[in-house]
C-alpha cells in the first residue's frame, strides 16, 4: 500500500504486506524523528464483501457463543441490544473477570477490516435479559 504525505513534501511512501506502521515519535541510529502526514487512501485489498450473515443471540449470566470461528471473516459488527454490560471474548468461554472489551448497553462493537480474528466469540452478562446482535461479512 502506499500515500502521499500532504505536508512535508517527497514522495510516496511504500509499505510492505505484513508491515507493522507506527505515526509519531519514533527513534533510530541517527537519534528522534517524527513521522509526519495525513493518509489520503489506504486501500485494504480483500476486505470487501457481499455477503452478510445476520444473527441474534440471548444474552446469559453463564458464558455463551456470540458467534463460532469463521475462517473466511472479513468483517463483524456486534451489538449490545440490553440495558446491561456485555463482556466480550475472544476465546472459548467469557468471563466477568477474563474477557477481551466490555460492551456497554445499547452499543456497537466494529471490528477494523479486514478482520484479524476468525475465532470464536463468546458473551457473558450478569443480568440474563436482551439479545446480542451480530453482522457478519464473509
Amino acid at each position: 500500500m502506499s500515500w502521499f504525505p500532504s505536508t512535508g513534501g517527497g514522495g510516496p511512501v511504500t509499505i510492505a504486506n505484513g508491515a507493522d506502521v507506527v505515526l509519531g515519535n519514533t527513534s533510530d541510529a541517527a537519534g528522534a524523528a517524527t513521522i509526519m502526514g495525513q493518509v489520503e487512501q489506504i486501500n485494504l485489498n480483500g476486505a470487501s464483501s457481499a455477503t452478510a450473515t445476520i444473527t441474534s443471540t440471548a444474552i446469559s449470566t453463564s458464558s455463551f457463543t456470540i458467534h463460532n470461528a469463521t475462517t473466511g471473516r472479513k468483517g463483524i459488527t456486534i451489538y449490545n441490544d440490553s440495558a446491561n454490560v456485555l463482556y466480550v471474548a475472544f476465546a472459548n468461554a467469557a468471563t466477568t473477570s477474563a474477557y477481551t472489551f466490555q460492551l456497554p448497553s445499547q452499543t456497537l462493537y466494529e471490528c477494523p477490516a479486514p478482520a484479524l480474528y476468525t475465532g470464536k466469540i463468546t458473551g457473558i452478562s450478569l443480568t440474563a435479559a436482551g439479545n446480542v446482535r451480530v453482522t457478519e461479512l464473509t
